[in-house]
């Protein structure tokens, strides 16, 4: 989402495209981000399994989480490939 509001689940979709024919067993390592970069390593990690290259993301954003932009990073343990998006948190319910 482009939008999180504070107290709220941040959820995503992560999933593998491959090239061709279908998608495997993955684990992916995901860190949400705060503006200041911080990541608190237990709070703000998760690996996910991802039968054939799919997982969703639900994590739980605090209403006193610092608002502002933030980042989803995910990397592919198996490929070793990352990307990250952007999105905002902000303090309206």
């Amino acid at each position: 989402p482009k939008m999180v509001a504070g107290g709220k689940n941040l959820v995503c979709n992560i999933e593998v495209v491959p090239s061709n024919g279908k998608a495997g067993r993955h684990l992916f390592h995901v860190e949400v981000i705060p503006p200041n970069g911080k990541v608190r390593r237990r709070i703000f990690t998760r690996n996910l399994s991802a039968p054939n290259g799919k997982a969703k993301l639900v994590f739980r954003m605090a209403k006193n989480d610092m608002p502002g932009n933030w980042k989803v990073k995910v990397k592919d343990i198996m490929t070793g490939k990352v990307v990250e998006k952007q999105f905002k948190l902000t303090n309206l319910d």
